[in-house]
């Protein structure tokens, strides 16, 4: 879980995050990471997930 702190810098709102939940982005300063934000229970979002990915394990499993 990576958590998101909101702030304000020169008058706009901003994400900050500390290095670890940045490391585990895999991403660096500068760089646009794409977050979907969903509000679902955890049923719904494994389900999304499975559907997201369906083909890619059917590949894996032939």
């Amino acid at each position: 879980m990576i958590h998101l702190k909101i702030a304000e810098v020169a008058g706009k709102p901003v994400i900050q995050l500390d290095a670890a939940d940045l490391a585990s982005l895999g991403a660096a300063v500068g760089d646009v990471v794409a977050i979907e934000a969903v509000e679902a229970t955890a049923v719904e979002r494994g389900k999304a997930f499975v559907e997201r990915y369906i083909k890619t394990f059917e590949a894996l499993a032939k």
